[in-house]
């Protein structure tokens, strides 16, 4: 493990791929408890970075195209 640590700790961080940096998104329940209505929740969670258009849609019964409609709208606002 401390060899691990020190080989990672001479690297560049940099060259760490985006997704490998980002930190761990909440859960898609936990995104619908603290937002005031459906279509936010689904705003956040998207921006959130962590799930698909579909991810999103197969949780709240709706088509990832209706998903998308839903983002583009209320993004628009």
């Amino acid at each position: 493990m401390d060899n691990v640590q020190l080989n990672i700790s001479k690297k560049n961080l940099s060259e760490i791929p985006k997704i490998q940096k980002r930190a761990v998104c909440k859960s898609l329940e936990l995104y619908e408890k603290e937002s005031s209505g459906r279509n936010e929740a689904i705003v956040v969670a998207y921006r959130s970075g962590g799930f698909t258009l579909a991810e999103i849609g197969e949780y709240h019964s709706l088509h990832y195209s209706t998903v998308s409609r839903i983002i583009h709208i209320e993004m628009q606002k």
